[in-house]
């Protein structure tokens, strides 16, 4: 999503919301509230290149801190060791992270193919992150043993999940 493109988005959808704009059309992340949600954006950050955007929120006069990502499809650990650092302000509140990662969090469970995984560098950059900001995958908690994808690779002929929501161990 361009600046242009997102900015209509948050027009047409009659709410408010936050972005980080794409730079090659090939990015760009939304995050949208409802007119209904009682929120204050009290402030945002974002990284230049429409991969995650961060909304410092009140909700009902609580605090919260929203984080949508969308991870680039390569092997990419500084991607998420940038991620981390941008996070590492707001751990006094509770987040809810949400977005691809373009990776399974759990080469086990979150994947199935023929093919034996590739040695990924930014998956434990991720896991470390998690445990650092004290994240957890949501669905894996109510579903500890279930298999379930959100991705289906032709060229590999594997399916991955590969799309989660992480949130403070508080809430």
């Amino acid at each position: 999503l361009s600046s242009t493109e997102s900015d209509k988005l948050i027009s047409l959808w009659k709410g408010s919301g936050c972005y980080s704009p794409a730079v090659d059309k090939k990015n760009g992340v939304v995050i949208l509230f409802n007119t209904s949600t009682p929120v204050t954006i009290t402030s945002q950050a974002a990284d230049t290149q429409g991969r995650w955007i961060i909304c410092n929120l009140l909700i009902a006069n609580l605090p919260l801190i929203l984080c949508s990502v969308y991870a680039p499809t390569k092997d990419d650990p500084v991607f998420f060791q940038d991620l981390t650092r941008a996070l590492l302000p707001y751990l006094q509140h509770p987040i809810i992270m949400g977005g691809d990662f373009n990776l399974p969090v759990d080469i086990i469970l979150d994947r199935k193919s023929t093919c034996r995984p590739s040695s990924s560098k930014a998956r434990p950059i991720l896991l470390s992150l998690l445990s650092d900001v004290g994240l957890q995958d949501i669905w894996r908690l109510q579903h500890p043993d279930e298999r379930d994808y959100t991705h289906f690779s032709h060229p590999h002929n594997s399916f991955s999940r590969l799309d989660y929501f992480f949130v403070s161990k508080t809430l």
